[in-house]
């Protein structure tokens, strides 16, 4: 999934399918910069943890929440 290379992290993100759409690939670009501004903290221990819960863990629940609430905020805004 990801690297590092001379000190950058250089992603390889593969699909199951195609990318074709217009939306898909304006929501690929936006993950695509999110990740390449992404600042990895070398001095704390790793933790894998998702934000979108109270628990930290990921439930579909929560990611399917997270992503109506994105949407419904992008709609807002426009």
């Amino acid at each position: 999934m990801g690297r590092i290379e001379n000190n950058i992290m250089v992603w390889n993100l593969n699909f199951s399918r195609r990318i074709i759409r217009t939306v898909e690939i304006e929501e690929f670009a936006v993950l695509m910069n999110a990740l390449d501004n992404f600042e990895f903290d070398s001095t704390s221990e790793d933790e894998v943890m998702w934000i979108a819960s109270k628990s930290k863990e990921f439930t579909v629940a929560s990611c399917y929440g997270s992503v109506v609430r994105r949407m419904e905020s992008s709609m807002d805004q426009h």
